[in-house]
């Protein structure tokens, strides 16, 4: 049995969980961002923006690209160029 135990340890360790896996509409990842979902739109279009998947004529957003865009965004100074 003991020899089990870290098989599914390594299983649960390898299996993605928690809120990585949630997807967002356009309207709740405004909100989440707290930008107006123009802004969010306008972003899309320009490709200035998070990453974003096409389900149907659904736009959804994952939360860890959310994540990534705000990670990518932040600066340190303000005399820090932007990336």
């Amino acid at each position: 049995m003991s020899n089990q135990r870290p098989n599914l340890v390594n299983a649960a360790q390898a299996v993605p969980n928690g809120p990585d896996l949630a997807l967002y509409t356009q309207a709740e990842a405004a909100r989440l961002l707290r930008i107006s979902e123009r802004s969010l739109e306008r972003h899309r279009v320009q490709g200035t923006g998070p990453r974003y998947a096409s389900l149907g004529r659904r736009i959804v957003y994952a939360h860890a690209d959310l994540f990534a865009w705000v990670q990518a965004c932040s600066r340190c100074s303000t005399s820090e160029p932007q990336r």
